[in-house]
């Protein structure tokens, strides 16, 4: 019992002692800031040249707007410079000499004018929850804002989705020139430790470039600071979105044409990828930059070639199409197209003709039973009517006869006519389908042509 007391007294007091060291140390640090502060004027910068170092690191690529050509970063710029007003170390207050550092608000403290020079509209400058400033004993100011900048990008989408951007920053000081406040780029200028990755793009190079620049009749220089940004796009959900489509559409051209020529699922087929193609032509034009480019878009010219040979190949299916509903009126083949033909498909010319001619062969069968069916019964009349076949009788039999036969002629002249007419008509199909088979070649060898030049 008597050592839980010591422990519980010993613990008051140990928190006494902290409270009275905390309540003296805040004394002092209010007591350094009313020192430092008391004719300490937050609009003026410090008497001799200051050497501003500076480090851009890259918190997030926020936006990138295409369409309006513009891109939104937020920075975190690293700043540092010497203000010798503010500087305590070599105080002879003792007590002063033990903190090491002072955090005072922003506003209290003469800070660089830091500003972008390119801005393409003003946004939230300064994201800070509560933006403050280290103060050192040997007055080394250190000021990390967090900060957001919208500037113009020009965009080059000639190999959209496969495309690198590049986008520059220029940073300044409105105010000073550089023998008043000198910008130093500090471990190259540029840190990615802090960086977000966006969703669309990923960073490929991050750098800042210290440039002194003259301006009017002024014979001391400025310093800008262009921070370079190159994005790579991440393309795979871009070709899914845009151009998966044009190659369906290109890879389904060249089968369009494997279907019958007086097929109606052709036309209504090249009717639904035209229809898809212009869709797809407005959804890029919503998404591409509404500025002129110097070269057109891949994905813009793919689209275009889809449309053009579906154009194309809505005249060749037209033109198949008629020539597959030509009858025998308008004539034959020409020949040098008949031997193509005779060819390219002799099976079913072969076929074909076999067919005809056993039809025309069995007709011709059929009369000549018939013929001799006639004499027959001639001869077996006369043998038993004897004597009594007169002349009129022969005369009937043999009208008779004459009339069978001229009917059966008659059917294989009808029988020829239409075996000619197939015949034409199986020419003039075979020709049109000749036709969509140089339009299938086609469209496949320039099929593969336009997605190598556009994917590679």
């Amino acid at each position: 019992m008597a050592s839980d007391r010591y422990m519980y007294n010993h613990f008051l007091l140990l928190l006494l002692l902290n409270t009275a060291g905390s309540i003296e140390y805040g004394e002092v640090v209010s007591s350094l800031h009313a020192q430092l502060f008391k004719n300490y004027n937050a609009l003026y910068r410090p008497q001799q040249l200051t050497d501003v170092n500076i480090t851009m690191s890259l918190a997030s690529v926020v936006d990138v707007n295409e369409k309006e050509g513009h891109i939104t970063t937020t920075f975190v710029p690293k700043m540092s410079w010497v203000d010798p007003r503010l500087r305590w170390d070599d105080s002879n207050n003792s007590e002063f000499k033990k903190i090491d550092h002072l955090q005072v608000r922003r506003s209290d403290v003469w800070v660089p004018d830091l500003e972008v020079l390119n801005r393409f509209q003003d946004v939230a400058h300064d994201l800070s929850p509560l933006p403050l400033v280290w103060v050192h004993g040997d007055g080394t100011v250190y000021y990390v804002p967090r900060q957001t900048y919208q500037t113009p990008c020009r965009f080059n989408m000639h190999k959209f989705p496969y495309d690198s951007q590049h986008c520059q920053i220029i940073l300044g000081s409105w105010a000073y020139l550089s023998n008043e406040v000198d910008f130093h780029l500090y471990r190259n200028g540029t840190d990615q430790q802090l960086l977000v990755e966006h969703n669309d793009f990923v960073l490929n190079i991050l750098n800042t470039t210290r440039v002194e620049t003259t301006f009017g009749g002024i014979s001391a220089h400025f310093v800008e600071l262009y921070v370079d940004i190159f994005l790579a796009r991440r393309a795979k959900f871009f070709y899914y979105m845009y151009l998966m489509p044009a190659d369906i559409m290109v890879f389904i051209l060249p089968f369009v044409h494997l279907l019958p020529p007086s097929s109606e699922s052709r036309q209504a087929l090249l009717g639904a990828i035209l229809i898809s193609a212009i869709l797809m032509l407005n959804t890029l034009n919503e998404f591409m930059p509404s500025y002129a480019s110097d070269e057109v878009p891949q994905p813009l010219k793919l689209y275009l070639a889809c449309m053009m040979s579906t154009l194309i190949s809505i005249f060749g299916s037209c033109v198949t199409m008629s020539l597959a509903r030509t009858d025998a009126k308008t004539g034959r083949v020409p020949r040098a197209i008949q031997k193509i033909l005779t060819i390219c498909t002799p099976c079913k010319q072969a076929q074909r003709n076999e067919h005809a001619s056993y039809q025309l062969l069995h007709l011709e069968k059929m009369l000549q039973m018939s013929a001799e069916g006639e004499e027959n019964g001639e001869e077996l009349h006369s043998a038993n009517n004897g004597t009594d076949n007169t002349e009129e009788a022969r005369q009937l039999h043999q009208q008779e006869q004459r009339g069978t036969m001229k009917i059966l002629q008659q059917l294989v002249s009808e029988l020829q006519l239409v075996r000619y007419r197939e015949q034409v008509k199986v020419e003039w199909v075979n020709f049109a389908q000749l036709v969509d088979k140089i339009f299938v070649i086609g469209f496949f060898i320039s099929g593969i042509c336009l997605l190598k030049y556009n994917h590679f």
